[in-house]
């Protein structure tokens, strides 16, 4: 590649991009045409540094000044970069995910528009809206997220939408996935994964949840499609595979895609009570997790089915991957 080509490719600034959808994400964007300047926090970069891919360290993320300085240059930014889970036993409060998620994603919006970056594409999250959900979430379900995270996801969009209001340099799309999975991050699934693994039917029978995931690739293709998407400006949007599936339904897909299968049966009310309840005391009083205790069972019972037809249609996209295939894809690799 020449220097003049260098030039010419658009650079895309990724944070987050040492997390599990961020290496994906430069992994396909890779030989595309594309420079990516990606940021990490540990004190060296986890790969070398290539005309294609610089990487940054970013030690505070809420500084604008600091990110003004990296977006020197940059076409798009991807914001990646999220804190989504407790880490080790430290208790975490709204406080710390508003710090983690919020500020540093208005101090990128307002860094963005200073160095006049066409477009910030922002990765927030379904639980802006809600975790879980008796009816079909979609583009018109006000927000009512009830967790730490999915507030601060939300007050992220807001300040960002406040950020970037009354200029037209710097455009911006925010995308809501459903739970994220793919190989060696199997996600919630790996729960349904180990019961699997125990040689007894299982249970399920009777549950009649619907739930909406999304396959890493089937994201990463979302993305994309935002850079230079004109008519996908300033809203937020659902994405999810087009398919949805029960527990038992998911059960039956992960079984398949190791080459198992799995028997399901509709026990009595009285003995799914009876297992839960071995489960609970196994869990309280034993500290062994038998993945059927009514913490886990409260999950696979809930329902969060999305719709994603508003993206589908102002993005003229559609998700390369059926949900069938991406779960294929990720239990036959992480099972090899």
């Amino acid at each position: 590649m020449t220097t003049d080509d260098n030039a010419s490719m658009p650079c895309i600034l990724v944070t987050g991009a040492t997390g599990f959808l961020g290496t994906n994400l430069i992994k396909s964007f890779i030989g595309k045409g594309y420079k990516l300047r990606c940021t990490h926090r540990t004190p060296a970069p986890p790969s070398e540094s290539s005309t294609e891919l610089e990487w940054i360290r970013i030690t505070d993320s809420c500084s604008q000044e600091a990110w003004e300085k990296l977006l020197l240059g940059v076409d798009y930014v991807i914001h990646l970069a999220a804190l989504a889970h407790q880490i080790g036993d430290t208790e975490l409060t709204e406080k710390d995910y508003m710090q983690a998620n919020a500020i540093p994603s208005e101090a990128i919006a307002k860094a963005a528009k200073q160095a006049k970056v066409k477009r910030l594409v922002f990765i927030s999250s379904i639980a802006a809206i809600k975790s879980e959900s008796s009816s079909v979430i979609d583009s018109d379900t006000p927000e009512a997220p009830s967790t730490p995270y999915g507030k601060s996801k939300l007050e992220a969009e807001r300040l960002i939408e406040s950020a970037l209001q009354g200029q037209d340099h710097t455009d911006w799309v925010a995308l809501r996935p459903t739970l994220i999975y793919g190989p060696g991050n199997p996600g919630n699934m790996q729960r349904i994964a180990r019961l699997i693994s125990i040689p007894i039917p299982l249970p399920f029978g009777a549950f009649k949840n619907k739930r909406s995931f999304l396959y890493v690739e089937n994201l990463i293709s979302a993305i994309e499609s935002c850079l230079t998407c004109s008519s996908v400006s300033k809203k937020c949007y659902i994405v999810c595979d087009d398919q949805s599936v029960s527990t038992a339904g998911l059960v039956k897909e992960i079984a398949a895609a190791r080459g198992q299968k799995k028997a399901i049966f509709t026990p009595p009310a009285w003995t799914l009570k009876a297992i839960v309840s071995m489960g609970d005391f196994a869990k309280s009083h034993l500290n062994i997790s038998t993945g059927v205790d009514s913490y886990s069972l409260d999950k696979l019972q809930s329902s969060l089915q999305a719709c994603n037809a508003s993206f589908k249609a102002d993005a003229s996209w559609s998700p390369p991957f059926t949900l069938s295939e991406g779960i294929a894809k990720t239990f036959q690799k992480t099972d090899s």
